[in-house]
């Protein structure tokens, strides 16, 4: 690790609250080893970390497709125009997919990561197995077609523009000591008061510390605890799930987050500069199948469970 390497001033979000409670090596590499890593003369090691950060998977790809396709329904809604034919937002998703499924070279990846980001399968030998590719070829037909049908459209078109926030802003606000940064994927303003919303494209485990976190953002200013709510959209099987967002239920979420904090700052050397400890004080998971089985750095990770390398084969594209 390079002592000159210079980290931005910590904050917590959920994001990075998952990744350190599924492995705190992983948490290492992604926030820390990465850091620099996109400028030629960074050390080795912190470029390949950069670079095997931006791994992707299907499924992740799938999801951030869908929830562009979101805003851009959010964004013709409050102007008064139509949303776009499912067809169109079918076309989009898939060519998204297609897209990320067409690079097999690993040196433009290495070289551009963030412009050219890589299947995980390919990078370490392989292609997603026939099933996975059905089963997302399945989901972008389903998430499509529940999103663009969803009850919530109904509610935005009703609401000012002005009381419509869609996934373009960062929610950035301070709980005691620690700067926390939240995205709501939708966020509008009705005669029951605030609605969060968050869409999800797989199972979405955790929603209720995420939902909240976007609930402290907004409370006061924009809200009284009473009048916020919570709503997760799962995309997949049409359903959904509504959540009280109450004081005690905030309460309870801003102690969890403080807890996650310091969790995360008992690992650092020199908190005020958010230097991490050496990186054996970050412990690996317990080489979990469902982990292990999603993390993009096997490559470096002296943990690393072994598998058999894969082999490409010519399966059709999503």
């Amino acid at each position: 690790m390079s002592t000159r390497t210079v980290y931005p001033p910590f904050s917590w979000s959920f994001t990075r609250h998952r990744t350190f409670q599924a492995c705190r090596l992983r948490y290492y590499y992604q926030y820390y080893l990465s850091q620099g890593g996109w400028h030629s003369a960074a050390p080795a090691a912190h470029r390949r970390a950069y670079a095997l950060k931006h791994l992707t998977t299907l499924e992740a790809v799938l999801g951030t497709a869908v929830h562009g396709c979101a805003r851009r329904i959010s964004a013709v809604l409050r102007r008064g125009r139509p949303a776009p034919p499912e067809a169109d937002l079918v076309r989009e998703v898939r060519g998204a997919l297609n897209g990320v499924w067409q690079l097999r070279d690993r040196e433009t990846f290495r070289k551009s990561p963030r412009q050219h980001p890589m299947l995980r399968e390919v990078y370490y030998g392989s292609l997603p197995d026939d099933a996975a590719v059905e089963r997302v070829r399945d989901s972008l037909r389903m998430c499509v077609r529940h999103l663009v049908r969803s009850p919530v459209w109904e509610e935005i078109a009703r609401c000012r523009p002005a009381d419509v926030r869609a996934g373009e802003s960062f929610l950035r606000f301070r709980l005691e000591d620690t700067d926390v940064i939240a995205v709501p994927d939708l966020a509008y303003r009705s005669d029951s008061g605030v609605t969060v919303l968050d869409w999800k494209t797989g199972a979405g485990g955790g929603t209720d510390l995420q939902l909240a976190a976007y609930a402290l953002g907004l409370a006061g200013a924009e809200a009284a605890p009473g009048q916020l709510h919570g709503r997760v959209v799962f995309l997949r099987p049409g359903t959904e799930r509504t959540l009280s967002l109450g004081a005690a239920q905030l309460e309870t979420a801003a102690e969890r987050i403080l807890e996650s904090a310091a969790e995360m700052r008992a690992l650092l050397a020199d908190p005020r500069r958010n230097l991490p400890q050496d990186p054996t004080a970050f412990p690996p998971t317990d080489h979990r199948p469902g982990a292990c089985g999603r993390c993009n750095f096997h490559e470096i990770c002296p943990f690393r469970p072994l598998s058999a390398a894969g082999g490409e084969s010519d399966r059709a594209t999503p």
